[in-house]
Protein backbone atom coordinates (compact mmCIF):
# COMPACT_ATOMS: atom_id res chain seq x y z
CA UNK A 1 0.00 0.00 0.00
CA UNK A 2 0.92 3.78 -0.42
CA UNK A 3 0.63 6.13 2.72
CA UNK A 4 0.55 9.75 1.87
CA UNK A 5 1.82 12.41 4.09
CA UNK A 6 0.40 15.92 3.16
CA UNK A 7 1.80 19.61 3.79
CA UNK A 8 -0.11 22.56 2.62
CA UNK A 9 3.18 24.89 2.69
CA UNK A 10 6.61 23.89 1.66
CA UNK A 11 8.02 25.09 4.91
CA UNK A 12 5.74 22.41 6.63
CA UNK A 13 7.14 19.73 3.97
CA UNK A 14 10.28 20.37 4.93
CA UNK A 15 9.59 20.15 8.90
CA UNK A 16 7.82 17.49 8.40
CA UNK A 17 11.05 15.47 6.33
CA UNK A 18 13.37 16.61 9.24
CA UNK A 19 11.08 15.09 11.74
CA UNK A 20 11.02 11.77 9.69
CA UNK A 21 13.23 11.48 7.06
CA UNK A 22 12.18 8.16 5.86
CA UNK A 23 10.04 8.75 3.48
CA UNK A 24 10.36 7.22 -0.49
CA UNK A 25 9.61 10.33 -2.27
CA UNK A 26 8.53 13.45 -1.94
CA UNK A 27 6.27 14.97 -4.54
CA UNK A 28 5.70 18.73 -4.10
CA UNK A 29 4.01 21.75 -6.05
CA UNK A 30 6.88 23.76 -7.22
CA UNK A 31 5.01 27.11 -6.48
CA UNK A 32 4.10 26.50 -2.47
CA UNK A 33 3.82 29.24 -0.47
CA UNK A 34 6.68 29.82 2.06
CA UNK A 35 9.31 27.65 0.58
CA UNK A 36 8.82 26.88 -3.45
CA UNK A 37 9.21 22.85 -4.59
CA UNK A 38 12.61 23.63 -5.91
CA UNK A 39 13.97 24.68 -2.78
CA UNK A 40 12.53 22.32 -0.60
CA UNK A 41 14.21 19.76 -2.99
CA UNK A 42 17.59 21.23 -2.66
CA UNK A 43 17.48 20.34 1.04
CA UNK A 44 16.37 16.84 0.55
CA UNK A 45 17.79 15.75 -3.26
CA UNK A 46 20.31 13.61 -1.75
CA UNK A 47 17.96 11.92 0.65
CA UNK A 48 15.46 10.77 -1.40
CA UNK A 49 13.95 10.93 -4.67
CA UNK A 50 11.97 14.25 -5.35
CA UNK A 51 9.43 14.89 -8.36
CA UNK A 52 8.21 18.53 -8.86
CA UNK A 53 4.61 19.58 -10.37
CA UNK A 54 3.08 22.79 -11.88
CA UNK A 55 0.98 23.68 -14.18
CA UNK A 56 3.40 25.42 -15.92
CA UNK A 57 5.07 24.14 -18.96
CA UNK A 58 8.82 22.76 -18.95
CA UNK A 59 10.51 26.30 -20.36
CA UNK A 60 8.47 27.80 -17.55
CA UNK A 61 9.38 25.55 -15.16
CA UNK A 62 13.17 26.05 -15.86
CA UNK A 63 12.98 30.07 -15.60
CA UNK A 64 11.44 29.30 -12.06
CA UNK A 65 14.49 27.54 -10.81
CA UNK A 66 17.33 24.69 -10.59
CA UNK A 67 15.40 21.36 -11.85
CA UNK A 68 19.04 19.79 -11.23
CA UNK A 69 17.77 19.29 -7.73
CA UNK A 70 14.65 17.39 -8.39
CA UNK A 71 14.21 13.88 -10.13
CA UNK A 72 11.72 14.56 -12.14
CA UNK A 73 9.03 16.54 -12.74
CA UNK A 74 5.41 16.60 -14.63
CA UNK A 75 2.65 19.33 -15.17
CA UNK A 76 -0.38 18.72 -13.78
CA UNK A 77 -2.44 18.77 -16.37
CA UNK A 78 -1.45 14.77 -17.37
CA UNK A 79 -3.33 11.90 -16.13
CA UNK A 80 -2.39 9.79 -13.12
CA UNK A 81 -0.36 7.43 -15.55
CA UNK A 82 2.23 10.02 -16.52
CA UNK A 83 2.33 10.91 -12.42
CA UNK A 84 3.11 7.04 -11.80
CA UNK A 85 5.52 6.71 -14.39
CA UNK A 86 7.52 9.62 -13.36
CA UNK A 87 7.64 8.68 -10.05
CA UNK A 88 9.10 5.93 -10.47
CA UNK A 89 11.93 7.03 -12.86
CA UNK A 90 12.49 9.43 -10.03
CA UNK A 91 12.96 6.96 -7.08
CA UNK A 92 14.60 4.50 -9.81
CA UNK A 93 17.09 7.36 -10.83
CA UNK A 94 18.03 8.19 -7.22
CA UNK A 95 18.68 4.59 -6.17
CA UNK A 96 20.92 4.26 -9.06
CA UNK A 97 22.82 7.42 -7.83
CA UNK A 98 22.99 6.45 -4.25
CA UNK A 99 24.10 2.71 -5.36
CA UNK A 100 27.29 4.73 -7.53
CA UNK A 101 27.86 6.60 -4.26
CA UNK A 102 28.09 3.31 -1.90
CA UNK A 103 25.08 4.78 0.14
Amino acid sequence: GVEVTIATNGEQALNIWRENPTFDLVIADINMPKMNGVDLGAYIYEHCPVVLMSADEEKVLQKKGDLSRCHGYFCKELKSRELIRTARKAYDLWKIQNLEKGL
